[in-house]
């Protein structure tokens, strides 16, 4: 039983390993170059939306870009259509992270911030996504299959979603020419704060 779990785990491995790489294959450069600048230009705050794991991905996101100094919000599409689209302004961007693009309470938060006339980017799985009709910039990841034993829960593909944002947050940070200072700012307590201490 051992041996063939060793087995089972190496070929899950293998397989989250080899899709990974492929990430570098399946983005298109001018689209990643102007999402990344409309990040950069950003005047408000960067709002970042996502439902199940891509919700999940996106708080993780926002967590990012907050330690590296930017103003950043996590939106609950729920909860906007409640009251909390409130806290959306018209500098704001909004960034929607879905592998379907298909997901309908995202689909509603896009066209209420439409109305707001808010920048707007989707990071998805799709070219041809109800979002990404709707959305300013639709940066596509492409669909890896699934390492899940029935290839339909978010797995390989969320790994996908979380390396984007983080690239995309540590870019952000490299043309902001993000500083110790700024970092141990964001970190003032922990191991990270000491950390950055020691590099001003």
């Amino acid at each position: 039983m051992k041996y063939r779990l060793n087995s089972r785990l190496k070929r899950m491995l293998s397989h989250t390993v080899s899709h990974v790489t492929q990430l570098a294959y399946a983005l298109n450069e001018s689209s990643w170059l102007a999402v990344e600048k409309s990040l950069l230009d950003c005047k408000g705050a960067i709002v970042v939306t996502g439902v199940g794991k891509a919700g999940i991905v996106a708080k993780k996101f926002v967590a990012t870009l907050r330690s590296y100094g930017t103003k950043a919000i996590f939106l609950h599409p729920v909860d906007a259509g409640h009251g909390d689209m409130g806290v959306v302004d018209q500098q704001d961007l909004l960034l929607f992270i879905s592998n379907s693009g298909n997901t309908l309470e995202l689909i509603e938060l896009a066209k209420a911030s439409k109305a707001l006339g808010c920048m707007m980017i989707a990071i998805t799985g799709s070219a041809n996504s109800s979002l990404g009709k709707l959305v300013d910039q639709n940066l596509v990841i492409g669909k890896p299959p699934e390492v899940c034993v029935v290839q339909m829960a978010p797995t390989t593909s969320v790994i996908w979603m979380l390396m984007i944002c983080d690239l995309l947050a540590s870019g952000v940070a490299q043309h902001k020419q993000l500083t110790p200072d700024v970092f141990k700012s964001a970190h003032p307590h922990g191991s990270l704060g000491a950390r950055s201490v020691e590099l001003i």
